[in-house]
């Protein structure tokens, strides 16, 4: 599971390069997406403890998440980030509170979209996210009827009439890989 694949530029992800846009940005009828990680400490306060993709669980140190860069993509509704364009890209530290924040333009139509969101914790960059050992957020959660399926790569975002915020926590996100 892949989530990025080789066209998926460095240079796009840190200038938050748009690739192909929802639409204008001149349409007061769009919306902004504010896509943010919120991880939360271990009653320890000094752990974090992910899910991994066999069903077990793993406790990380929260200084080992620190100042890790997050990858984060969009796409259009039912679009896994492997085979389609992304429209916006970004690259965010997660901050010392295990926060990190990505907020893109006001181009997106009413609907469903897709964010991919990557915690890079072996230094590893796109196009080859995640390797094993990061963290990759997911949601396969069964979409209302009349939204296309999940992609299993990605967290479902919902716009109706405004700008929407997402928030993933410790539970959207798996250790990726054999760890």
């Amino acid at each position: 599971m892949q989530l990025f694949s080789s066209r998926f530029a460095i240079p796009a992800l840190l200038l938050l390069t748009s690739v192909t846009g929802a639409c204008t940005d001149d349409d007061p009828a769009q919306h902004a997406i504010t896509a943010k990680l919120a991880f939360t400490r271990d009653a320890d306060g000094q752990h974090v403890t992910f899910g991994t993709q066999n069903g077990s669980t793993v406790s990380l140190l929260a200084s080992e998440l620190v100042g890790k860069t997050v990858y984060w993509a969009t796409t259009a509704g039912g679009e896994p980030v492997t085979n389609a364009p992304t429209i916006d890209v970004a690259a965010t530290p997660v901050d010392a509170d295990l926060r990190a924040t990505f907020v893109t333009p006001a181009h997106y139509d009413a609907g469903p979209w897709e964010v991919s969101a990557v915690v890079a914790l072996t230094g590893s960059a796109p196009p080859n996210l995640p390797v094993a050992g990061d963290l990759a957020a997911f949601d396969n959660t069964t979409p209302p009827a009349g939204e296309p399926p999940v992609t299993g790569v990605s967290v479902r975002v919902r716009i109706v009439d405004a700008d929407t915020e997402l928030t993933m926590t410790n539970a959207t996100f798996i250790r990726f890989g054999n760890q």
